[in-house]
């Protein structure tokens, strides 16, 4: 794998390997028509033991009032609305514990052995806690701050960032420095750009500057 996401390894006895499992989705656009087919390796994460496999969680999420407050701050200051999304999102994260996974049928090399993971997978406790800390990490970097209110929005002087796990959303006027930051969020991260905010968890954004 291009992202040396695993290595092949004989288990211990005293140690044990979780299973996994194929996830498919459908990206939709606005109109519910499908944009794209995406599936996701993931492991069974509630055969995970607290302090063996795993010690910290946590939900990378914009809070539900949080971004309803965000568009109604854009709309009433006539900000513009960016959107990017991270691609697999989780093997960014090194991991720390030792997890073990059962190999994939599909790729299946030595039936005596099995994948130690070196980075994080859909599905894993600690997984949303790790994004976080690197996400923390490259934005105060950068100077953004973490507001009390939420703390998956992000400030400076000039822009505000918003992450809901690999959906990043962008705000304020200045669109010089909004395309600044997603040129720093390319260069470290592997991202689409969706330019505009058309479509933000299964709700419909229309910007018309004309009203």
């Amino acid at each position: 794998m291009t992202n040396f996401t695993w290595t092949l390894k004989t288990l211990s006895s005293n140690w044990w390997a979780l299973k996994n499992k194929w996830v498919y989705h459908y990206k939709r656009e606005p109109d519910g028509s499908i944009l794209q087919h995406k599936a996701w390796w993931v492991v069974k994460e509630f055969k995970q033991w607290f302090e063996i496999d795993y010690k910290e969680i946590f939900a990378i999420i914009v809070k539900f009032m949080t971004y309803k407050v965000i568009f109604i701050i854009a709309v009433f200051y006539d900000y513009k609305l960016k959107q990017m999304n991270v691609k697999t999102t989780f093997l960014h994260n090194n991991l720390k514990k030792e997890i073990y996974v059962i190999q994939l049928n599909e790729y299946e090399k030595k039936k005596e052995k099995i994948y130690k993971l070196k980075k994080a997978l859909y599905e894993l406790k600690q997984s949303s806690h790790l994004w976080y800390k690197i996400m923390h990490w490259f934005l105060d970097s950068l100077r953004y701050t973490w507001i009390h209110t939420d703390n998956n929005v992000f400030r400076n002087d000039i822009l505000f960032v918003a992450v809901y796990v690999d959906d990043i959303l962008i705000y304020r006027s200045d669109k010089n420095k909004i395309l600044d930051l997603k040129i720093k969020l390319s260069d470290h991260f592997e991202m689409t750009d969706c330019r505009a905010c058309k479509h933000y968890l299964r709700m419909l954004v229309t910007q018309n500057r004309t009203l």
